[in-house]
């Protein structure tokens, strides 16, 4: 069964960049939590939040399936944390960015005012990084801040991690956008 390096964090952060050229360079498969879900798992279209329900129990199951036969390291992207097998991950890495330049991009890719606003006070408030906390032993879970990294800077982060098999200075816990915002 594969080792899973899980990369995550609210949207517009640039997960898929980051999981797409880390692949790239390391010559990994990825497995997109998004599109596990939108083309396996059962979903529910729900109106008020403009976006698909997926059970999380479902999308494991099927991200278990996909990598039950692969001996190799899997990166998996998305921002689901409880949809992901915990038992099979080795790595997470949580990519934050300040929520000023979060709205900025998120702006760029035609979010609606709601959802910009969601992912924003999402990103504030640390809840991926409160969930992967939840799910994960925090030795295995790191966060990087993209706002001023390229993609390709942030890989070379990440791949020191990976490399280092230790968060080091990306340890959980630096990154506090309130008392950023507050100055």
């Amino acid at each position: 069964m594969a080792n899973i390096i899980f990369i995550t964090g609210t949207p517009g952060v640039g997960k898929t960049s980051v999981a797409m050229l880390l692949a790239k360079r390391l010559n990994l498969k990825i497995i997109s939590m998004h599109n596990v879900a939108i083309n396996i798992c059962k979903k529910k279209y729900i109106k008020d939040f403009q976006s698909y329900e997926v059970d999380p129990i479902d999308l494991r199951n099927a991200i278990e399936s996909l990598v039950k036969n692969i001996d190799n390291t899997v990166i998996v992207e998305g921002h689901i944390v409880e949809g992901v097998p915990s038992s099979l991950v080795f790595r997470v890495i949580v990519l934050r960015t300040h929520p000023k330049i979060l709205e900025k991009r998120l702006r760029s890719k035609k979010y609606s005012e709601q959802k910009i606003r969601e992912n924003i006070l999402c990103e504030i408030l640390d809840y991926v990084l409160i969930q992967c906390l939840k799910f994960f032993d925090r030795g295995i879970v790191c966060e990087v801040d993209t706002t001023n990294q390229t993609v390709e800077e942030t890989v070379n982060i990440v791949e020191d991690i990976l490399s280092k098999n230790s968060c080091g200075k990306y340890s959980v816990g630096k990154i506090d956008w309130i008392s950023t915002l507050e100055r």
